[in-house]
């Protein structure tokens, strides 16, 4: 998103600029679909720092009112589960279940030698052991 917004306020021709802003459209929509809130906060902040950066101010403020709608129409097209998946932070989330564990298991690690470690990838993963000896 961030190259195809480059390569719209790039694009030399009116003709160009207007096939750029609807590959532009459909890259948004296929990001918001693929429900990678990090993904989401990315392409957004990369895109404001390419504008601040060329000094797009007006710009910016006109690409945010055309894709606010587009946003609000993909949110209603989500299922709900995938709703209650982005903007489900609680405990229960497998997502964050994992990252506990995972945590959890750096904890185990650093408790059972705080001093000198278990070395580069040796220990027992989450699910199997990674190296032998």
């Amino acid at each position: 998103m961030i190259v195809a917004t480059e390569l719209w306020l790039a694009a030399p021709t009116p003709k160009q600029r207007v096939f750029m802003g609807w590959l532009l459209l459909l890259l948004t929509a296929g990001l918001f679909f693929c429900l990678s809130r990090g993904g989401w906060v990315g392409a957004l902040v990369g895109i404001i720092l390419l504008m601040a950066m060329r000094r797009e101010f007006k710009t910016l403020v006109k690409v945010t009112c055309a894709f606010v709608p587009l946003i609000c129409i993909c949110w209603y097209f989500l299922p709900d589960k995938s709703k209650d998946y982005t903007t489900g932070l609680s405990a229960k989330n497998e997502n964050i279940q994992m990252r506990y564990n995972s945590v959890e298991y750096a904890k185990e690690r650093f408790e059972s030698n705080p001093y000198l470690g278990v070395g580069w990838g040796c220990g027992r993963s989450m699910t199997r052991r990674t190296c032998s000896g």
